[in-house]
């Protein structure tokens, strides 16, 4: 490349005989990006034809010129002593700046002044890279209009997740409250009062399903928020498995319970979130158990420090264990057609999945085809107060 050099009188900083300012004057003729020599005073005293592309020059026109020539905040290299230490002090400077083309015309463009042979206080010249910020400002604008049609879609899905949520809901409180009030007319034949309940049944059902499919759609619009404080595990579990324990009984299967004695009596989480979690697993355990039993332990996780893990165990239909993965898939079950045998439209495993994410845990599933399965959900929990002191009662 052709490269052009100021005339000096007395010692030249660049030509000094070292074999150094040879391969710096080579690799300025190399460089891809526009770039000049410049003294000590920052003019202008080589230049490569990439710089004479990028602002339209010849190098007659700039030898001998300020490196300021080049640049619209006319930064002062070289005649502001200040500005000189402080890059002579750190060797390189880099910012963004707008390059002046010879007719007059800016662009954006990065600067890149690199000091040399300095002796921590005034340099003796300067490497000045220059390169066209036009593309790169491009891309960062396109980032920024695809971040802003992220968030508006984001909005969007709230304010469907909101729409959704009011219409779905609100009619079918209206059916279950208005068969409740049927249920009292004293003129109702007896066979009003089954179809009342077939009604109020079909209704509780629906309602089921709607909330389990706007809880997910709420955790996909990222309105879900995690409220943690302190829990009780044995007297909110307890509780919290009641309603559990009559329908698995309901079922003529056995109810198993068991809250290691290592667990501490009280945990830092969200409470309601551990426990909707727990309330999807045990459906799933209940629905898909005809015979034997569905239980629930919680033990300290063996090797990690605050961290319970929450086992949902049944003696149902099991699972093909080379589908594990397509439990947790959205509108799925676990086998083709079991959708026509159980009722359900596969949200309650994805959903429990969703939730364990959200709470920083992990959801895994271990199962045999005809021999049952377990769901282990793995949390971590905050220390408190009473974790230092274990409650050694066993529950039942």
């Amino acid at each position: 490349m052709p490269t052009r050099k100021l005339p000096m009188t007395g010692r030249d900083p660049f030509r000094d005989g070292s074999p150094s300012g040879g391969v710096l004057e080579r690799l300025i003729e190399a460089l891809h990006e526009g770039a000049v020599l410049a003294d000590a005073h920052g003019l202008i005293c080589q230049v490569n034809q990439a710089c004479l592309s990028m602002f339209g020059y010849s190098a007659g026109q700039l030898i001998g010129q300020p490196v300021a020539i080049f640049d619209c905040m006319q930064l002062p290299l070289g005649s502001d002593p200040d500005l000189s230490a402080a890059i002579a002090r750190q060797g390189i400077w880099e910012g963004y700046s707008a390059g002046l083309h010879h007719d007059g015309t800016t662009f954006p463009m990065t600067m890149t002044i690199i000091t040399l042979s300095g002796d921590g206080k005034q340099s003796s010249g300067y490497v000045v890279i220059f390169r066209n910020a036009t593309e790169s400002l491009q891309a960062l604008e396109d980032l920024r209009s695809a971040l802003y049609l992220a968030r508006s879609a984001r909005q969007a899905r709230r304010q469907i997740v909101n729409s959704i949520t009011h219409e779905f809901r609100t009619p079918i409180a209206a059916i279950i409250g208005f068969s409740d009030l049927l249920e009292n007319l004293s003129q109702m034949p007896p066979v009003g009062h089954e179809f009342i309940d077939a009604i109020r049944s079909s209704a509780e059902r629906l309602k089921v399903l709607v909330d389990s499919v706007i809880e997910y759609a709420s955790i996909q619009a990222e309105r879900t928020v995690i409220h943690a404080e302190p829990y009780q595990v044995r007297d909110r579990l307890r509780s919290f498995v009641k309603p559990v324990e009559h329908r698995v009984r309901t079922k003529n299967l056995r109810w198993k319970l068991h809250i290691d004695p290592s667990v501490p009596a009280e945990i830092f989480v969200d409470g309601e979130k551990v426990e909707r979690i727990l309330e999807l697993l045990l459906d799933n355990a209940t629905k898909f158990t005809s015979k034997g039993s569905v239980g629930l332990s919680v033990v300290r996780t063996p090797n990690v420090e605050n961290t319970l893990s929450f086992r949902v165990q049944d003696t149902g239909i099991g699972y093909d264990s080379r589908k594990t993965e397509q439990l947790f898939e959205t509108f799925r079950q676990g086998e083709e057609g079991l959708n026509r045998r159980y009722p359900g439209i596969g949200m309650g495993l994805a959903l429990a999945r969703q939730l364990c994410d959200l709470l920083g845990g992990t959801l895994q599933a271990a199962g045999v085809e005809g021999k049952g399965s377990t769901f282990t959900f793995t949390l971590p929990i905050g220390p408190t107060e009473a974790q230092q002191k274990p409650d050694a009662h066993t529950a039942p």
